[in-house]
């Protein structure tokens, strides 16, 4: 099956055929079909799919997935999606450690739930950064503390501790 055709089912009005097309997928798909599912998760309300998506996205171990899935984290249209697409970043394993900056400014800017995300795709990637760059994020997310929740205050200010003790 060609993109074309795979793009053109999980467009489908009946949702079985979109669920069995991205359950081929999570076993035969590629990269280049991440687009099309993200555009799907973005305009899918059927949980069904939408879980389904969020599984693929867990699942993706090819690393020319990652330029994708930064593209969708910083497009303001994913924005209702930035949970499940920041979450995925930690759960699929890849190495996000040269976009960490983006997630620091998502901690900052996002909600809560997306914030713990955020720092869970830090905390995952840190291990290769240089000293100017853990300066970056922390001052990244210090620069945004103010004006936060106390819980995600307390989320940012636990994850400039763990960077400090990296310098």
């Amino acid at each position: 099956m060609n993109l074309q055709e795979t793009t053109k089912l999980l467009l489908s009005e009946d949702i079985t055929t979109v669920l069995d097309t991205i359950s081929k997928l999570r076993s035969f798909g590629n990269v280049e079909i991440l687009p099309s599912m993200l555009e799907l998760l973005k305009n899918s309300r059927d949980e069904a799919v939408r879980a389904s998506i969020v599984n693929f996205l867990n699942d993706i171990k090819d690393p020319r997935a990652i330029p994708i899935l930064i593209k969708a984290i910083e497009h303001p249209n994913f924005k209702h999606d930035l949970p499940e697409i920041v979450g995925a970043c930690w759960q699929n394993g890849l190495n996000f450690s040269s976009h960490l900056k983006i997630f620091a400014k998502v901690m900052v800017t996002a909600n809560y739930l997306t914030a713990i995300e955020a720092s869970t795709v830090i905390e995952s990637n840190f291990t290769d950064l240089k000293s100017s760059e853990i300066d970056e994020i922390i001052s990244i997310i210090q620069s945004g503390i103010n004006g936060q929740t106390k819980d995600k205050q307390a989320l940012m200010n636990q994850l400039i501790i763990v960077l400090n003790t990296l310098n």
